[in-house]
């Protein structure tokens, strides 16, 4: 399992890091698969038409698809935080990929359906958030890879 993990994490950050620690406690034994073919990274940025995470100085790195990895997420912040009365709500988009065949062995199906809510309903037992839309499917999936974003409020 990987993870890139910002030091000293503030505000959102803060969040987004406590998400990824659960995420990698919980998800490979959802799945029943190894630790190490789960890629968990933080806060993303889109570019153009990439996704790209900063890895240390002026080094930033492209994501998305990788077939060595059996399940990726990250996060991509969506508009400007509300601060109201000491507490700050930021429109969120996490960003799932699963390798199906891989995450559901056992299901002669494509079980697309099953690994959305199987993420969501984890999601709403380990952090709290305001659902804002269900899952949305993202264009231009990657056989076997089954793709979709969660948008949501995080409150902190």
């Amino acid at each position: 399992m990987i993870m890139y993990r910002k030091t000293n994490p503030v505000g959102i950050d803060k969040f987004i890091d406590r998400l990824q620690i659960l995420q990698q406690r919980e998800f490979p034994t959802l799945f029943g698969v190894s630790e190490t073919t789960c890629l968990f990274y933080g806060r993303a940025e889109k570019l153009d038409d990439k996704f790209i995470i900063y890895i240390s100085g002026n080094n930033y790195k492209e994501i998305g698809f990788d077939n060595e990895y059996n399940f990726i997420s990250y996060i991509i912040l969506d508009g400007i935080s509300d601060h109201t009365k000491g507490i700050t709500k930021q429109r969120c988009e996490l960003y799932c990929h699963g390798n199906l065949p891989n995450l559901y062995s056992t299901i002669t199906h494509r079980a697309d359906e099953e690994l959305r809510n199987e993420i969501l309903e984890q999601l709403q037992r380990l952090v709290e958030f305001s659902l804002i839309k269900g899952t949305e499917i993202i264009e231009k999936e990657l056989q076997p890879f089954h793709s979709f974003k969660i948008i949501f409020d995080a409150t902190y």
